[in-house]
């Protein structure tokens, strides 16, 4: 009965440093997201009041600085207020890229990116981010395997509908990836 009791505490205590360890991880990403320096904007801008949602993206192309392929090319879409749209496709896509962009985290190389039909530069950030957000891609953020992710909290698993999520979520791709870095260890 006592080798019990002795084991339950271990069994909490080990516990306790693995929420303590995770915690410390979420806080050095915050930390490092407080410390990054505050945008300055070379565009004068102006306050348009309240962003109510209309974005339309005219031959946008995007090009990461050192790369010479582009990210995302000749990308033209509207989106009305109040619309919902899904935007889906395999890892690497530019799923990401095109968020950023509609978010004014990243300036597009070419085309013309305009909220509620005026330049998207006249916006001042402040009033984009009072209305819109996002969870960006960290595995920080993400404890455990990738199975346990997909499944998150599911007792019961079936076979098919986990092979389903696994492809369609393009996790397949990191899986195998994972896997052959593994095997060059």
């Amino acid at each position: 009965m006592l080798s019990g009791r002795a084991g339950s505490a271990i069994n909490q205590l080990s516990m306790l440093m693995l929420r303590y360890q995770q915690s410390r991880a979420a806080l050095v990403g915050l930390n490092q997201i407080m410390e990054l320096p505050q945008e300055e904007s070379n565009q004068q801008v102006i306050d348009r009041g309240e962003f109510n949602g209309h974005v339309k993206l005219d031959n946008v192309g995007y090009l990461y600085p050192e790369t010479t392929s582009a990210a995302l090319k000749d990308i033209s879409l509207e989106i009305s207020p109040g619309e919902r749209i899904g935007v889906i496709g395999a890892a690497g896509a530019g799923k990401s890229t095109l968020l950023s962009l509609m978010l004014k985290q990243v300036e597009p190389s070419s085309g013309q990116l305009y909220f509620e039909g005026l330049d998207a530069k006249l916006w001042p950030h402040s009033v984009l981010r009072k209305t819109s957000g996002w969870v960006a891609q960290s595995s920080v953020l993400m404890f455990g395997s990738v199975l346990e992710n997909i499944v998150f909290g599911e007792t019961k698993i079936d076979e098919a509908r986990l092979t389903y999520a696994i492809q369609y979520s393009g996790s397949m791709i990191t899986c195998r990836a994972w896997r052959m870095v593994s095997r060059h260890k």
